[in-house]
């Protein structure tokens, strides 16, 4: 699939506004896993604030693939930040 631009749109807004930011992505199949890198570094560099982890092992299906470890890292993340 090729990138559409558009979807960076909002990227800036969310750097701005400061708004709390974990991305979760996908290493599963190996092409989601490099389509995911290209992605992740271009979010990065448009919300430096952003957390972004590489899910080893998940695939779009991370609920399912990584069940209660999933739900376990996202409240960490939202405790730490005082979000929780």
């Amino acid at each position: 699939a090729e990138w559409d631009e558009r979807e960076e749109t909002p990227w800036p807004v969310i750097a701005e506004a400061g708004i709390p930011t974990l991305l979760l992505l996908a290493t599963e199949p190996p092409e989601a896993a490099e389509l995911n890198r290209v992605a992740a570094d271009r979010f990065a560099a448009a919300v430096p604030t952003a957390d972004v982890r590489h899910l080893e092992g998940a695939s779009h299906g991370m609920m399912t693939d990584l069940e209660d470890a999933l739900g376990a890292m996202v409240a960490d993340w939202l405790a730490a930040r005082g979000l929780l």
